[in-house]
């Protein structure tokens, strides 16, 4: 198994996330994942905390956090919808998704109007 490092992050059911500390380390997590269990992987760079965790190829929603618009950004609409969907089972918040209006890609909300 690779070596990881202690994590702040937190998994959908309060587990404290796996952390890699770099995409190798990840990479090579990502293959243990799926020899021994058979399931799918995929590495991705952490903003909270910036270590590098593996999320399962159906929940992988890349994005990132845009400076312009200090919101994040998916960059795809069904990224997006698909973030929506899992928030919104996994929270019960329901989220529509819209385009930015900088040209980045799309964002998320919960109220009745983008911005």
């Amino acid at each position: 198994m690779p070596n990881t490092t202690p994590s702040t992050c937190v998994g959908p059911r309060g587990k404290p996330r796996r952390a890699y500390p770099d995409r190798s380390s990840a990479d090579d997590g990502a293959s243990h994942v799926l020899s021994v269990y058979g399931k799918r992987m995929v590495p991705y760079r952490c903003t909270q905390c910036g270590s590098w965790h593996l999320c399962p190829t159906d929940r992988h929603t890349p994005s990132y956090y845009s400076n312009t618009c200090s919101k994040q950004v998916y960059k795809s609409e069904d990224a997006a919808l698909r973030r929506a969907r899992i928030l919104e089972q996994e929270r019960g918040t329901r989220l529509r998704v819209y385009i930015c209006p900088y040209g980045e890609g799309w964002h998320l909300t919960s109220s009745g109007r983008a911005g």
